[in-house]
């Protein structure tokens, strides 16, 4: 559960700085300095080092502290003590009777340490904690952002500031955009098929140019985004996935195709939904809802209001449209059991990579 949550923040959410709290220490209970460990590109040994320099000036106990930071793609995560006092003096610091610091608090070194993995340029107060950079890594001053702040509080934002001012969607209003994109795409996917086809072209061969054209450019994306390669049984369950799940679901799809028109075979597709969440739910991943049912009965009602007079592709495209679903949404589902959550580029990637 603590991989899964980091990796949301961090994949999806976009968080470039996560904080953890407790569950440092050497109990059986305490796991999550293995969570982060488990879901980390790099570790940053410093900060667990310091974390324990400062607790140690309090209690001899503090080396039975497991606090560790580490770096997943561009995103810093810090696992931070239990209690409120021991947070507040491991951020800021150890200080004297006239306030100044004797021992300095890791937060000091966050806002370089998120220059140098390619976040966000933070500014702190320094009457709270005063940030280091070395001078030619300082920038002018950001105007005082919060009288706009002010007024547009309560407000739910749909952008938001990147490091060179520039905005971009808030992540909900870009997920929605990916989902639009992704569905016209896949419904495409079927027309451009039929062309393919007319042209001469089998099923076998469509299909090795589909996996071989996608996997390089997933490989060329994740290079560029500094996405890691699974590992292990993680890497393993993905190659499966897609060497038998998806491979199948892929020839059953385009099989189709040749035997019933594209916007039939599209529409049939399109059961998907309802067996996944089906599938989900008896599997214990997820619960079906009212919003759920509600969700799932329009979209089946209006796929059999359309598709129920246009069934004149024979029994052979339903038969492969069957096998689609057989085969490709009990591995949707059974890869969130089977794996530890992984990157959706590095997952995609494993299983279209070319041969």
């Amino acid at each position: 559960m603590i991989e899964r949550t980091l990796i949301e923040l961090v994949d999806v959410t976009g968080c470039h700085l996560v904080l953890t709290t407790g569950g440092t220490g050497p109990a059986p209970r305490d796991v999550t300095p293995d969570a982060t460990l488990a879901i980390a590109h790099r570790e940053m040994p410093g900060f667990g080092e310091q974390m324990r320099q400062i607790s140690l000036r309090f209690v001899p106990t503090a080396i039975l502290s497991r606090q560790v930071g580490v770096v997943r793609g561009r995103t810093l995560i810090l696992n931070l003590p239990g209690q409120p006092k021991s947070i507040r003096e491991t951020l800021e610091g150890v200080r004297d009777a006239d306030g100044r610091v004797v021992v300095p608090g890791i937060f000091a070194a966050v806002p370089y340490c998120l220059d140098l993995i390619g976040g966000p340029y933070v500014e702190t107060d320094e009457t709270v904690c005063k940030a280091f950079r070395p001078k030619s890594a300082h920038r002018p001053p950001a105007r005082d952002l919060r009288p706009a702040m002010e007024r547009t509080a309560g407000r739910r934002p749909r952008t938001r500031p990147t490091r060179r001012g520039r905005t971009r969607l808030a992540p909900r209003v870009r997920g929605g955009a990916f989902v639009v994109a992704s569905a016209t795409a896949f419904g495409a996917m079927a027309i451009f098929a039929r062309y393919a086809y007319a042209d001469g072209v089998d099923t076998a061969t469509l299909l090795a140019l589909r996996f071989v054209i996608a996997g390089a450019l997933l490989i060329g994306t994740c290079a560029i985004a500094g996405v890691a390669w699974p590992r292990g049984r993680d890497l393993a369950t993905l190659v499966a996935l897609g060497a038998v799940g998806y491979a199948a679901q892929a020839a059953s799809f385009f099989t189709a195709l040749t035997l019933a028109p594209a916007g039939l075979v599209a529409l049939l597709l399109y059961l998907n939904p309802a067996i996944v969440a089906l599938l989900a739910a008896w599997r214990g991943h997820d619960r079906l809802g009212p919003r759920t049912l509600a969700a799932l009965a329009i979209a089946l009602t209006g796929t059999a209001l359309t598709v129920g007079p246009a069934l004149a592709g024979g029994p052979g495209a339903h038969t492969r449209q069957a096998s689609h679903s057989a085969f490709w949404r009990p591995s949707s589902t059974r890869s969130t059991s089977s794996c530890r959550p992984t990157s959706p580029l590095a997952s995609i990637r494993s299983r279209c990579r070319p041969s």
